[in-house]
Order: structure tokens, then C-alpha cells, then sequence
């Protein structure tokens, strides 16, 4: 029967948000040792592989953790804990909330796009029972329809769901308009085309150089480069020659 080898998860990333970097490392973390089994071997292989997995640039963090006493150093569970009031205790909450009251619907961003940036945004702003109404308020904020906005403002108990009902119906609606004015305008464009015109043609009826009916183009004229078995002269039948018989 052949081994799986898992492999370590990344380091951990110090820089940026570090709550949110250490909830994907906690993440990845839990899998190994679920894969790996490592929560049923010893536990100085637990705390070895840890500190493996976090990396050389957190050694020093790791190593002035407020530790109560030498044991803790050993023990996985108080490492991970003391890890985490770390991490979120350095989020700056004050900015994280900065950046999110500053969130907006860019140009050609889908609806759906600007949600999930205002939910990954919010999630690190501590907004607790509050989260969906702000995510509301943002929304109704920042998008970037106006018309939409004004129908958001119009709506009485606009909650969450029913916030993002409106934008996506709204969407949906603006592109499909833009997709049948689109079609219409190429439509037209067919019918109207000057250069698909039938242009009504003009006749001449008894022709002055042959005599005939024909379309009133000089060109269309039978007699046209045509000389006269009368007089000799071009472009015209004797029907319609002017010169007397001598």
C-alpha cells in the first residue's frame, strides 16, 4: 500500500493582514494534522513541526511569546492560543474599517465581484451583529448605478438579501436592455443602409437617337457608339437622323 506524502503548509505571512493570514494558515494547519495523523505523536514532534511550518521570520515572535512558564513552550495547545491572541490583537481594526467605508463598485465590476470585496472586507472589521447592515449601507453606497441607487433608497426595510435582490435583478436588466438596443441598432442599420436602397429607375420612351424605350442612361441607348446608315455620324439610328436624303 503506498504513502501519501502531505506536504507542510506555507509559512506563515507576517505582513498585510495578519488575522487573515493566520486564520488561512490555521486552516492549512488543521488539515495537515488531520491528514498526517500528527495530534496522535508525541507532542515535542507536534511543537517541532509548527515551528517548522511557520517559518524562519516568525521564530522571533514565536520565541517572546508572553509564555507563563517553560512548560508552555511544549505545550501545542497553549502555542497555538498564544499565537492567535497575537495575530488578531495586532489587527488594526481602525483601518480595516477605513478600507472598507472606502469600498466602491469599480467600473465594469460585476455586482457579485463587489459583494464578495465588501464581505472579505467587513469580515475584518469586528462589526459583529452589525455586519450585514453595514455590508448594506456600502452597497447602497458605492455602487456604481445611480438609477439602482435611487430604487435602494426607495425601498422600505431594505435588509441584505433584499439589497442584493435589487442590484442583481437591476443588472441582469441593464444588460439585457443594452443587448436588445445593440441587436436593434445592427437591424437598422441593415434596413436603412443607403447602399441596400432600390433606387426607382427612370425610362425614356421613344428615344431621340434610336427610337426605342430604354432605361435613361446614354449608355443603355442601342444607338449609343452606333453610326447612322443615313448620314455616317455616330450615336443615333436613321429613324431619328435629322439629315435629308440628298
Amino acid at each position: 500500500m503506498s504513502t501519501i506524502t502531505v506536504p507542510l503548509p506555507q509559512n506563515l505571512d507576517l505582513k498585510g493582514n495578519l488575522k487573515k493570514n493566520w486564520e488561512k494558515f490555521r486552516l492549512l494547519w488543521d488539515s495537515y494534522v488531520t491528514l498526517t495523523e500528527l495530534d496522535k505523536k508525541d507532542e515535542k514532534i507536534q511543537v517541532a513541526t509548527f515551528v517548522t511550518c511557520i517559518g524562519p521570520e516568525a521564530l522571533e515572535i514565536h520565541n517572546n511569546l508572553p509564555y507563563e512558564n517553560a512548560v508552555d513552550h511544549t505545550k501545542i495547545a497553549k502555542i497555538m492560543s498564544l499565537w492567535e491572541a497575537y495575530c488578531i490583537g495586532h489587527t488594526n481594526v481602525i483601518y480595516e474599517r477605513y478600507k472598507f467605508n472606502n469600498c466602491t463598485q469599480e467600473p465594469n465590476e460585476m455586482f457579485d465581484k463587489f459583494v464578495v470585496k465588501l464581505r472579505i472586507s467587513a469580515s475584518s472589521c469586528e462589526y459583529g451583529t452589525l455586519k450585514d447592515q453595514m455590508i448594506r449601507d456600502l452597497i447602497v453606497c458605492g455602487i456604481a448605478s445611480r438609477n439602482t441607487q435611487k430604487k435602494l433608497l426607495q425601498t422600505v426595510d431594505l435588509d441584505l438579501p433584499k439589497c442584493i435582490n435589487i442590484c442583481k435583478a437591476a443588472e441582469v436588466a441593464t444588460a439585457q436592455i443594452k443587448g436588445m438596443s445593440d441587436q436593434s441598432a445592427e437591424v437598422h442599420a441593415v434596413r436603412y443602409n443607403p447602399r441596400t436602397r432600390c433606387h426607382k429607375r427612370k425610362w425614356v420612351e421613344d428615344c431621340r437617337y434610336c427610337g426605342r424605350s430604354h432605361e435613361a442612361d446614354k449608355m443603355k441607348c442601342p444607338a449609343y457608339d452606333q453610326s447612322c446608315s443615313k448620314c455616317g455620324n455616330m450615336n443615333h439610328f436613321a429613324v431619328k437622323c435629322k439629315t435629308k436624303w440628298k
